[in-house]
């Protein structure tokens, strides 16, 4: 049967760009020219620029938890639509992960991203997969093992990856830290690069003496080079740990360090630190918060400080200093959500996530997470 064209490609097309991917999955089906446009790389472009773009468009978060009554690991796509996040909300439905088979998914898996609605989905164990996978989408892509994964090698305890985009060269990489427990302890470097689907070792000194904190990211669709991690000097006792961010450039394959701010390290205090990204000029954001226990009635006194550039260039600018509180339960923040909130794990007599506004000091949402579901993380998200 012929289509009948009432509009012009180039309007449908149009329209199509504005609209999120979860409608755009259900138009493909509808007519082959729909199919064809929404298909095309000409047409992800446009998306990209007019509905990844725009300031509707608001950040949405995905949360990925253990449930305990089907001993799997899952992923919530629920709240990737900020609007869904209004007042209180339950954790439920919208799960993807479980479709893939179990033994691929490693245990406690860790998120970074999203770069153009991808992030990157690995686990703590050099043995196990690296996925690209698209949560709007359901869609996941296993990356090829490293010859350093594909090789057993019980000296290799540990390894750390990153994510991110080389613009100069239009590719996708990950980048592959392995850690070897010998003596003396030795970090190798690997990279994979999406336009030839191989990874590569480099030939890289880092530091040895350092232990690595977390993963972050650059929320704004990976518009930075950059992929980095919080690490400390692998000193005898955490509290004295010597905070660094080790950051590596996509782009030209190479690392640089930037220390913390002074406050980080004053022995008089027993601090933690969180850190995210500033959505407005993709600036690290950190936050400086004590350690404290899960039924203290006092006031959490954060810190927030900006950094501008890296290594050597690195400038850290205090942008104030807040009181939230009291917040009996909250133990600390999980993530940076935005550029005014954070997202609280509560354990009191609830297992809740709590949105925190620092601005006008209100929580503006709460997330109740059902029992036997547990280990919650957080990513900030936005579709692609």
């Amino acid at each position: 049967m012929n289509e009948v064209r009432l509009i012009n490609d180039d309007v449908v097309k149009e329209i199509l760009s504005y609209l999120p991917v979860k409608s755009l999955l259900r138009f493909k089906t509808v007519i082959k020219s729909w199919h064809d446009i929404i298909g095309s790389r000409a047409f992800v472009k446009l998306h990209l620029e007019n509905y990844c773009n725009n300031c509707r468009n608001n950040p949405g978060i995905l949360i990925r938890v253990y449930d305990g009554n089907t001993l799997k690991w899952k992923l919530s796509t629920k709240f990737t639509d900020c609007s869904k996040l209004r007042g209180e909300s339950t954790l439920d439905g919208d799960y993807i992960m479980e479709p893939i088979h179990r033994n691929e998914i490693p245990v406690c898996p860790r998120m970074i991203g999203p770069i153009d609605g991808l992030i990157c989905i690995h686990g703590l164990s050099p043995s196990t997969a690296i996925a690209l996978c698209n949560p709007s989408l359901a869609k996941t892509q296993f990356l090829p093992m490293s010859l350093i994964s594909s090789t057993f090698n019980p000296n290799v305890y540990r390894r750390y990856v990153g994510f991110g985009f080389d613009f100069a060269h239009k590719d996708l990489k990950v980048v592959q830290l392995s850690i070897f427990s010998v003596s003396p302890n030795e970090i190798r470097v690997e990279v994979y690069s999406q336009s030839t689907n191989t990874w590569k070792e480099l030939d890289h000194q880092i530091p040895i003496n350092i232990c690595f904190k977390m993963e972050i990211m650059p929320y704004k669709n990976g518009s930075l080079p950059f992929s980095h991690w919080l690490v400390f000097k692998n000193l005898r006792r955490v509290e004295d740990a010597n905070y660094i961010i080790l950051s590596f450039n996509m782009q030209n394959e190479v690392f640089e360090q930037t220390t913390l701010p002074p406050c980080v390290h004053d022995p008089a205090y027993n601090r933690r630190v969180k850190l995210g990204f500033l959505t407005e000029d993709d600036s690290i954001l950190l936050f400086v918060y004590p350690l404290r226990g899960q039924n203290s009635p006092e006031d959490v006194f954060f810190e927030r400080w900006v950094l501008n550039g890296l290594g050597d260039e690195g400038r850290w600018t205090r942008l104030s200093s807040i009181s939230i509180g009291p917040l009996v339960g909250v133990l600390k923040p999980l993530v940076v959500w935005k550029s005014d909130a954070l997202v609280w794990d509560d354990s009191s007599e609830k297992n809740r996530l709590v949105f925190y506004n620092y601005c006008t000091q209100k929580v503006t949402n709460v997330i109740v997470i059902p029992p036997k579901i547990c280990v919650p993380r957080v990513l900030g998200y936005k579709e692609a």
